[in-house]
Parts: C-alpha cells; sequence; structure tokens
C-alpha cells in the first residue's frame, strides 16, 4: 500500500560497501558476491532499513573511455539492482508475506 511504502520510504539508508563482505561486519571473513544487499529492520540498531550497493557494481560507470551503450547498460544493471533491494525490503517488512514463507 502507499501508506506501507511511505513508512518505509521514512527509514531507507543508502550505502555502498564491498561486494564481497558482509555489510554489517557482523561475519567477518564471510565470502559473498552481490551486487545488492537490503538488511531488514530487525538487524539494524535503529530500526532503520539498509540497502548497500556493491562499489563493484558502481566502479565501471566511473571509467571514462565506455561508449553511451555500456554506459546506459551499466546503468540499467545499478538501477534495477538498486529496485529488486528496495522491493525485497518492502516484502520483508510486510508480515503478510513474511508469514507465508
Amino acid at each position: 500500500t502507499i501508506e506501507r511504502i511511505a513508512e518505509i520510504s521514512k527509514r531507507v539508508r543508502l550505502g555502498i560497501s564491498d561486494g564481497s563482505a558482509d555489510p554489517t561486519g557482523a561475519k567477518p571473513g564471510l565470502k559473498l558476491k552481490y551486487d545488492g544487499v537490503a538488511i531488514p529492520p530487525w538487524e539494524d540498531d535503529n530500526r532503520n532499513y539498509r540497502i548497500y550497493i556493491a562499489y563493484q557494481t558502481i566502479a565501471p560507470l566511473l571509467d571514462t573511455t565506455i561508449g553511451p551503450s555500456t554506459k546506459l547498460a551499466l546503468q540499467f544493471h545499478v538501477a534495477l539492482t538498486l529496485l529488486h533491494e528496495f522491493v525485497v525490503s518492502f516484502l520483508r517488512s510486510d508480515a503478510s508475506f513474511t508469514d507465508r514463507l
């Protein structure tokens, strides 16, 4: 619902992290590989939704030698990653959804 999205949007925190490490620091040495990750509010001290995008996903956009079509594809990938993590945050916070898991 629109009210739920408005409530979540007030508590979203975005960050950049290493896509091969646990962004929470709770599991040092854990080997991961991700483009983005959503941390639910029950795992955050301030009850915020945290969304991290890997710098490995963003870094290619800083390359000045890439062509316009490659740049557009990379931008699309970043946008899809962020959208995916927002949807994950929304669904994981919806009790009616998580009760069915």
